[in-house]
């Protein structure tokens, strides 16, 4: 089964191949191109590259971040340039592009994968839902049968990762507070 970081890295390999991507690899040398406004402009930069390296790095916890970011280096084209220019018009095809690659790499035929994404995604979805008491139900869970998915900083500063959420607790705890769902 892939993970989710191989999932990642498949789709910022196909977008760096697409015809056009060029521009949006790096980040953008205002310097070099006289655009002296664009950090006051674009406050969060983004780019391929810099999508790979947090990959590379484990940054994303789960696939909305992966997501956002993507959509962040087309939104802040978008932002930047005039509406009908090649380059703002580069971005509005990657985006659509973009958006046919997460929705391939995330229902690519393999049934059992795709399954697992998807309850990943819901209990991410749900986590944001429950109460203190909620989840800390859930915390234990992770930390006496999954604590693999869990990286500590000290004691009480930890994440945990989705991607390394087994398929029997992701179901356990969306067993557990399925009346959250709803």
């Amino acid at each position: 089964m892939e993970s989710l970081k191989e999932v990642y890295l498949q789709v910022i390999e196909k977008l760096w191949k697409t015809k056009g991507s060029g521009p949006f690899q790096f980040p953008v040398d205002y310097k070099k191109l006289g655009l002296l406004d664009y950090p006051l402009v674009i406050t969060k930069p983004m780019c391929l590259n810099a999508i790979k390296k947090k990959i590379q790095n484990n940054f994303y916890k789960d696939p909305h971040e992966f997501e956002a970011d993507l959509m962040l280096i087309w939104q802040n084209c978008k932002k930047y340039n005039v509406e009908n220019s090649n380059i703002y018009e580069m971005a509005v095809d990657l985006e659509e592009t973009s958006k046919k690659l997460l929705r391939e790499a995330f229902d690519n035929g393999d049934v059992e994968q795709a399954d697992l994404l998807r309850k990943r995604l819901q209990l991410n979805r749900l986590k944001s839902n429950l109460n203190v008491s909620q989840v800390r139900a859930m915390i234990t869970v992770i930390r006496e049968e999954n604590i693999e998915a869990m990286e500590f900083f000290s004691e009480k500063n930890f994440t945990v990762s989705l991607d390394k959420l087994r398929k029997d607790i992701v179901e356990k705890l969306l067993l557990m507070f399925s009346a959250q769902l709803n």
